[in-house]
């Protein structure tokens, strides 16, 4: 049995095989935070060529007029969503919005200022919950605030993570173990003074021990002038994997179908990442399923 195209359980919710699309920011205009009605026909096409999860393009959870971004801010934005899981249920495929807390001034990085996000992020995932959304996942990504308080030296090293955490915790405490949530991690930031895999490694225990279902592990965007083949972040992944059993997501050029196949059985990761795959060729599922089933009725 292909290993690409089981079916793997992600807290509560089934998935029908392996394939996540992972989005960039798209090429789509949101105005006022609305998601645009192109990109859900896209994110049904995908789904009907195969793909069983698609993490959205970032989603703001403040209003914010200057980044043309869908968003989840106001419960005004809730019918675009629910109107794009209707479209996937279809395909019994499934869409976690990314919700983005962008970078702030460093001023503005003190505590004192975390209820008030805390409370925005909690609100725009219980409009996920509300537009029938099975789970969300947050983005601390390079360029999110999460991302940002664990490399500041504003932020005392015991707090880095602390606000994240919170979320986290409220989140579950609201919308009960049935909601899935996810975190889109920084693995290695690969400079001096960025993100390292130890500290990564310390942060994902502790996030699933506050109730995280899934980890999508990414490598920050100061990346290193190092070479880059496929299957090139693998080794980072792994260094979580021996430390946590929630289903992860691979990235690094995995569009070659062989080498996503063999990280999978050799248990690396349990999810591979398809941003660029997927936006450049749709029907890849197809394509490589094909590909994977010639080559066993061959051996």
């Amino acid at each position: 049995m292909l290993r690409l195209f089981s079916a793997i359980q992600l807290g509560t919710l089934e998935l029908t095989n392996r394939l996540v699309a992972t989005p960039s920011p798209s090429r789509f205009s949101h105005g006022g935070g609305f998601l645009n009605r192109s990109l859900i026909v896209e994110y049904g096409r995908w789904s009907s060529y195969g793909i069983g999860l698609i993490i959205s393009e970032p989603v703001l959870v403040q209003a914010n007029s200057n980044l043309p971004r869908p968003a989840l801010s106001a419960d005004a934005h809730i019918q675009a969503f629910r109107n794009l899981n209707q479209c996937l249920h279809e395909y019994q495929s499934h869409c976690l919005p990314l919700l983005s807390l962008v970078s702030q001034p460093e001023s503005q990085l003190q505590p004192s200022n975390w209820p008030t996000l805390r409370e925005q992020m909690v609100l725009a995932a219980w409009r996920a919950y509300a537009a029938g959304s099975p789970g969300i996942v947050i983005d601390a990504n390079a360029g999110s605030l999460f991302h940002q308080l664990r490399v500041s030296k504003q932020v005392p090293p015991t707090s880095r993570s602390q606000l994240l955490l919170e979320i986290i915790e409220a989140i579950r405490g609201w919308l009960g173990r049935q909601f899935v949530v996810g975190v889109r991690l920084v693995v290695d930031d690969l400079v001096p003074d960025g993100v390292s895999l130890q500290e990564s490694r310390v942060l994902a225990h502790e996030l699933v021990a506050a109730g995280v279902d899934l980890l999508d592990l990414v490598v920050g965007r100061s990346v290193a002038p190092i070479a880059q083949f496929p299957g090139w972040q693998i080794p980072l992944v792994a260094g979580i994997r021996s430390i946590v059993d929630v289903p992860l997501i691979a990235h690094g050029m995995l569009g070659d179908p062989w080498i996503a196949e063999e990280m999978l059985r050799e248990g690396c990761a349990d999810l591979v990442g398809l941003e660029a795959a997927i936006s450049a060729t749709p029907h890849w599922p197809i394509w490589a399923r094909q590909q994977l089933e010639r080559e066993a009725e061959a051996a």
